[in-house]
């Protein structure tokens, strides 16, 4: 993976705890995969630093478990598709999955001195690379 941006980014809050088995959980099961986490990231604001080709690490904001790394695959739009509360979260990052995570399996990220964002940040080598050497090999290969 060549040297591009890492950044963290928050699913969930502070009162909505992401279950482990969070891509096959019950309340999940029915939901379409272009209405989930999976292909995208919703904000409440213009998430502006984020760009197309970028990695995404997406993590449970109150557990701070890993659900996996992602690439941007574009710049974000106000398209206001969030399945739930679109207008709460107007803005989509569309993404592509390099690696899930089960929330069993996942690193944490206070074993690399990291906390979930309250949205998103990025994350500055050489933690980046240690942080995608951990949810997969090849990522932190040619950082």
């Amino acid at each position: 993976m060549s040297a591009t941006a890492v950044f963290l980014m928050s699913c969930g809050s502070p009162e909505f705890r992401f279950p482990d088995e969070w891509m096959t959980t019950p309340a999940r099961v029915s939901e379409a995969v272009a209405d989930t986490h999976i292909s995208k990231w919703w904000s409440s604001a213009c998430p502006h630093q984020i760009h197309g080709g970028e990695v995404a690490v997406l993590v449970a904001t109150k557990s701070g478990k890993v659900m996996g790394a992602f690439e941007v695959e574009g710049d974000p739009v106000e398209d206001r598709s969030h399945p739930h509360d679109p207008s709460k979260w107007p803005w989509t990052v569309p993404l592509r999955p390099l690696v899930l995570l089960d929330g069993t399996l996942a690193p944490l990220l206070r074993d690399f001195g990291l906390t979930a964002p309250h949205k998103y940040k990025r994350v500055n080598e050489p933690v980046a690379s240690k942080l995608l050497r951990a949810i997969h090999p090849e990522l932190g290969r040619s950082r």
